[in-house]
């Protein structure tokens, strides 16, 4: 997949997936070649295509990180092999302000950390999410993040589907 058609999937804009892809260039996280983005799962050079778990992106307005704000998220196919503080650490370096990690399990939407359900916390933004992002499967995840504006959302949330590790 190249990076027009990324910014397409992610809504993201075609500058910030330059910048982002280049970062991770330089870091040594992905590689650029003609066929698309490619990252590396090990020494021994096993690939994945960058993005093959993405489900959709978008925003939906919650007030899970205190005051209602446009929260960002990534819905994924299957549950992350990193624990939710990991992939929150992550989040924080990238740029964001806060990030949840829910996992879709007997359905409703659960905290991954506990399995405790999301609507018990917050039963509107449960409703809001259902709304917002449609009809998800067993053992799909949602990533939800939040920054001090916008782009720096995008940006972290770019970068934890970027080091997406589904179990």
């Amino acid at each position: 997949m190249g990076r027009r058609r990324l910014a397409q999937a992610t809504g993201l804009g075609e500058m910030v997936v330059r910048q982002a892809v280049e970062r991770l260039r330089v870091d040594g996280t992905v590689r650029v070649e003609r066929s698309g983005i490619h990252r590396s799962l090990s020494e021994k050079g096993q690939e994945i295509r960058l993005l093959g778990q993405l489900v959709c992106t978008g925003t939906v307005r919650l007030e899970v990180f205190g005051a209602p704000r446009e929260i960002l998220f990534a819905r994924m196919r299957g549950l992350p092999v990193q624990p939710a503080w990991t992939l929150r650490d992550r989040c924080l370096r990238a740029g964001g302000t806060g990030l949840v990690l829910l996992a879709f399990s007997r359905g409703v939407w659960r905290f991954a950390h506990n399995q405790e359900p999301f609507s018990k916390q917050n039963k509107t933004d449960d409703e809001r999410l259902t709304k917002a992002i449609g009809h998800p499967h067993d053992s799909e995840s949602l990533v939800l993040v939040s920054g001090e504006t916008l782009r720096a959302a995008r940006e972290a949330l770019w970068h934890l589907i970027a080091c997406w590790e589904p179990a």
